[in-house]
C-alpha cells in the first residue's frame, strides 16, 4: 500500500512530526532516512484523520405470534421451509425506502436483524403454527424429517418506508402449501400487510413489522386450517 502524505493537508497537529522529520533528514541524509520519513508521514496522517468512533451497532428480532387454534388442523406433519428472498431483502441490515422513490432501496449500516429475515420468519412461523396445533406436528426443513405437507415461499417486501403522510412498514410474502408426496399445490396466496409506524426510527419500524407479521401469520393459519 502506498501512502501519500501532504503537509498542507495534515493539519496543525502534524507540525511536530514535520519538524522532527526535517531535523533527522538533515542529520542522516535524505536517502538513509527515506523509510523513516514514510513511517512518520503515515503516523501523522492517521493522527490528523482520527475522529469520533463509529456509532454502536443495534440488533433487532421479531417474536413468534400467538395464533388461535384451528378448528381443523392439517393431518400429518407440516414442514416449513426457509423463505427465499432476493438481494438486500434477504440480508441482515435493515432495509428502508422512501415514499417519493419507491423503486430505490437502502440499508442501515448500524441497524441489523439478529439473523437473515427469511430464516427468522421461518423459525417464528414454525413455532407459532406448532403451538397453535395447525398440524399434528410442525417442523422446519433443518430437521430433515419426512413430512406430509410443505409450506414454502418467498419474502417479497420486508422494509421500512419513510416520508409520505406517515412512516410505515411493508411486509409481503408469496406462500404455497404443497403435498409432500407429489408436490401437488394445495394453497397459494400473496400476503401483504402494511402497518403505520410511530416515527421514522428503526426501533419503531421493528414494532410495526411485529404487528404486520402477526396479522400475516394469523391469515396464513386460517387458510391452512381449511384444507
Amino acid at each position: 500500500m502506498r501512502v501519500l502524505f501532504s503537509p498542507s493537508s495534515a493539519g496543525r497537529g502534524s507540525a511536530p512530526w514535520l519538524a522532527l522529520a526535517g531535523m533527522l533528514a538533515g542529520a542522516f541524509g535524505p536517502s538513509r532516512f527515506a523509510p523513516f520519513l514514510a513511517l512518520i508521514g503515515l503516523s501523522a496522517s492517521l493522527s490528523a484523520c482520527g475522529g469520533s468512533p463509529p456509532p454502536p451497532e443495534h440488533f433487532y428480532r421479531l417474536t413468534p405470534p400467538v395464533l388461535s387454534a384451528p378448528a381443523q388442523p392439517l393431518a400429518g406433519i407440516l414442514i416449513v421451509e426457509r423463505l427465499r428472498a432476493d438481494g438486500v431483502t434477504g440480508e441482515r441490515p435493515m432495509v428502508y425506502s422512501r415514499a417519493s422513490a419507491d423503486k430505490s432501496l437502502s440499508t442501515y449500516r448500524y441497524h441489523l436483524w439478529t439473523e437473515a429475515p427469511g430464516r427468522m420468519l421461518q423459525q417464528h412461523l414454525a413455532k407459532a403454527l406448532k403451538e397453535a396445533k395447525a398440524a399434528k406436528d410442525v417442523l422446519t426443513d433443518e430437521v430433515r424429517a419426512e413430512g406430509d405437507w410443505i409450506l414454502k415461499g418467498r419474502l417479497l417486501h420486508f422494509e421500512q418506508v419513510l416520508g409520505g403522510s406517515r412512516p410505515k412498514v411493508v411486509l409481503e410474502a408469496d406462500l404455497s402449501l404443497l403435498k409432500a408426496k407429489d408436490y401437488g399445490l394445495v394453497h397459494h396466496a400473496v400476503y401483504l400487510e402494511e402497518e403505520a409506524a410511530d416515527n421514522e426510527s428503526p426501533a419503531a419500524a421493528v414494532e410495526a413489522l411485529q404487528k404486520a407479521f402477526t396479522r400475516l401469520a394469523a391469515r396464513l393459519a386460517s387458510d391452512l386450517k381449511a384444507k
